[in-house]
């Protein structure tokens, strides 16, 4: 069945405000205004709600409870997400070892009773898209754009319905670990659009797409980036800053943070380079207990200004500039191979993996090396790694007393390329080309 378009009109969604941010701070969101007639944005309920005066005139903001997944749905998506990564990992140990840690009882489901729950979700799956049918034949778009974190289950509501009614369904997908990590799509979209040239690679393993369906662009986002970047031809050192990430790729992530302020004290530099933290969106909340008042330690602005569970940080372009800005005039970026490694060297910040594990949990001595997605990253010449206290120590002092090797820096560079090529400055042209070439006319 096809349901014909009204006008030349664009639907888009979002789920959380990280994908709110991609579109609106970027300036894709007013790049795509000038192409279509009509946008229609479909948010989700709890995320941040769109100032209709910040929208360009052609742009409505709808919140749409039915079209996103109720906790049930979402628990049903997670369990087939455990199932289909560990069927298809490289790293079934550590990736095993992950699961059973942090989420035990999914992960019994997972891999004793999937073959109960999976048709299970594709009847709720089919009764939510019957409950959402009318609101979306009602639209009638040209093309539909979902952003996409693969295993979230609103994603097959709406492209059930759009392959139901033979409307082009397009994703971008919006994190460079998201061809890997995150399962697989339930329904496949027709094109999707990726970081870069690996995630092409990655796409067609792991999330099961021809090669004639994927597109590497690096993220609308990056127009930020490359501002940022450009806006000052001399970089200053102001701190040494450690990116959070998640806990199943650090478990012991709080404990190194007290390790590294105390080290941090210890060499006295704390006037010179203090020491910001800015944990993974999830853990801002316990972080900030955990963090507050401890010596040697800056909460980032961000992470003291958390304002809800389901917030990304700040969603507008200024929050959006004031983290690329902590990246840009860090002495060093401290973390373990996370979206920010990529993000720093392309801002030509230095980046240390620290590969430092503490008793008792010495099973996770390698795990956040199972992360199949960082298999390029870690042959980086440009990447420093510390397997020791002592040895991140060495190379700290090095960097405060030698200043950071360009060398390095322009190494580790051309080595993220691979993952995310450095945006161009006609990126969100880009963007525009692709879709609109894509929708229906």
């Amino acid at each position: 069945m096809h349901i014909l378009p009204k006008k030349k009109r664009l639907v888009l969604t979002w789920l959380i405000d990280l994908e709110w941010r991609n579109i609106q701070a970027s300036g894709l969101l007013d790049e795509l205004s000038s192409r279509f007639e009509e946008i229609v944005i479909l948010g989700s309920t709890f995320g941040t709600q769109a100032d209709p005066k910040t929208l360009p005139a052609n742009v409505v903001s709808r919140k749409s409870r039915w079209l996103f997944a109720d906790p049930t749905l979402s628990w049903l998506a997670a369990i087939c997400t455990i199932y289909y990564v560990c069927r298809d990992t490289k790293f079934p140990e550590r990736i095993h070892a992950s699961y059973r840690k942090n989420q035990q009882r999914n992960f019994f489901l997972a891999r004793n009773f999937f073959w109960l729950f999976r048709p299970i979700f594709l009847v709720l799956l089919v009764f939510r898209t019957l409950l959402v049918l009318p609101a979306l034949m009602r639209l009638r778009p040209s093309l539909l754009v979902t952003q996409s974190f693969v295993w979230s289950a609103y994603d097959s509501i709406v492209g059930l319905y759009a392959r139901w009614a033979g409307i082009p369904w397009m994703s971008i997908v919006t994190s460079w670990d998201n061809t890997t990590n995150k399962g697989e799509f339930h329904l496949k979209p027709q094109k999707i659009l990726v970081w870069g040239n690996q995630n092409i690679i990655d796409g067609q393993a792991f999330l099961r797409m021809p090669e004639s369906a994927i597109v590497a662009l690096p993220p609308p986002h990056f127009t930020r980036l490359r501002a940022i970047k450009e806006e000052t031809p001399t970089k200053k050192a102001k701190h040494i800053l450690y990116l959070g990430t998640t806990n199943p790729n650090f478990p012991q992530q709080t404990e190194f943070v007290h390790a590294l302020a105390k080290l941090v004290r210890k060499m006295g530099i704390t006037d010179r380079y203090p020491l910001v933290v800015r944990p993974h969106p999830n853990d801002s909340a316990a972080w900030a207990k955990e963090f507050s008042g401890v010596a040697g330690v800056v909460l980032d602005e961000d992470t003291q200004n958390r304002q809800s569970q389901w917030s990304v940080y700040s969603t507008d372009r200024d929050a959006l500039d004031k983290y690329y800005r902590l990246l840009r005039d860090s002495l060093a970026v401290i973390n373990v191979y996370s979206t920010a490694t990529v993000e720093a060297a392309l801002l030509g910040t230095l980046s240390i993996v620290p590969r430092i594990f503490f008793p008792p949990e010495q099973e996770f001595k390698s795990l956040h090396d199972g992360q199949y997605h960082t298999r390029e990253l870690r042959k980086s010449p440009g990447l420093l790694a510390a397997k020791s206290m002592e040895e991140l120590e060495q190379q700290l002092r090095k960097l405060v007393n030698e200043g950071v090797d360009p060398a390095l820096v322009e190494a580790h560079l051309r080595h993220c390329e691979v993952i995310s090529k450095y945006p161009p400055a006609d990126l969100l042209r880009q963007y525009g080309d692709v879709i609109t070439g894509f929708a229906r006319d």
